[in-house]
């Protein structure tokens, strides 16, 4: 991953560099950054399927620039950009996804077998039903 940030913003960069230096530094920068980031990428992957995860890296950004921006700016740090120049997921958070995955598809399809089976005794009853009043429709004519 990269990240393209700067400290201070216009009219009040020199309050904001202030405050990076005063509150924040480089070297807790670095450890936030890596937390944040690690922290948004799990609570992201959390919220999509395991096939999705290579296709989603610009919406994944787009998220961590502004839990980003939202975490940093009070010491002065606005980020720009973010950067994922390849995902690899982990063996073990690949199998939990896929499993998950497989889960929820076996239970729409057993969601659309329970709706079908509904389906299937609402038609019975209502051909008995009618065939009922045809019947009866029958006898009272003859009489």
């Amino acid at each position: 991953m990269g990240f393209n940030f700067h400290i201070g913003d216009g009219e009040t960069r020199e309050e904001d560099c202030k405050k990076f230096y005063y509150y924040l530094g480089v070297i807790q920068l670095q450890q936030m950054i890596t937390q944040e980031s690690e922290e948004t990428i799990r609570s992201f992957v959390r919220k999509i399927k395991v096939s999705q995860i290579r296709d989603v890296k610009y919406e994944m950004t787009h998220e961590m620039i502004s839990e980003l921006n939202r975490r940093f700016n009070q010491y002065g740090v606005y980020f720009e950009a973010v950067f994922v120049s390849n995902i690899i997921v982990p063996k073990d958070l690949r199998t939990a996804l896929s499993d998950t995955t497989k889960y929820d598809v076996k239970l729409q399809n057993e969601i659309k077998k329970q709706k079908n089976k509904i389906l299937v005794l609402n038609n019975d009853e209502e051909k008995a039903l009618s065939m009922l009043k045809l019947n009866q429709t029958q006898e009272m004519s003859l009489l």
